[in-house]
């Protein structure tokens, strides 16, 4: 699966814009779609930040390969500045299944 440099932005009034660029996959960005992400106080102590992540906080910038590689390795990583959303985000893993009841240890996973 390709992977592309993306443009992360939410603002936030009163109290400023989370910006940030990060490499994924189409994938990983569509899993964060529609979810809840929890950012703490990162603009000021107390400040305690939520996001209902959409689509509209990303832009997909390029998937050329030759730069998206030549970003992660100048950046020792996948997050190249600023906020990565996929670093905050609490996402199913894939092996869990999802909506599968479990009674084995007496509570109910769903």
């Amino acid at each position: 699966m390709s992977k592309g440099l993306y443009r992360f932005e939410a603002e936030y009034p009163r109290r400023g814009t989370l910006h940030g660029l990060f490499v994924a996959t189409s994938k990983e960005v569509a899993a964060l779609v529609n979810t809840e992400i929890h950012f703490g106080a990162v603009f000021e102590k107390h400040s305690d930040i939520y996001l209902d992540f959409d689509e509209t906080h990303l832009e997909l910038l390029t998937t050329d390969i030759k730069m998206v590689n030549a970003l992660v390795r100048a950046a020792g990583g996948s997050t190249i500045c600023g906020v990565n959303p996929l670093e905050y985000a609490t996402l199913p893993s894939p092996e869990e299944p999802v909506g599968v009841e479990d009674y084995s240890d007496g509570f109910v996973v769903t």
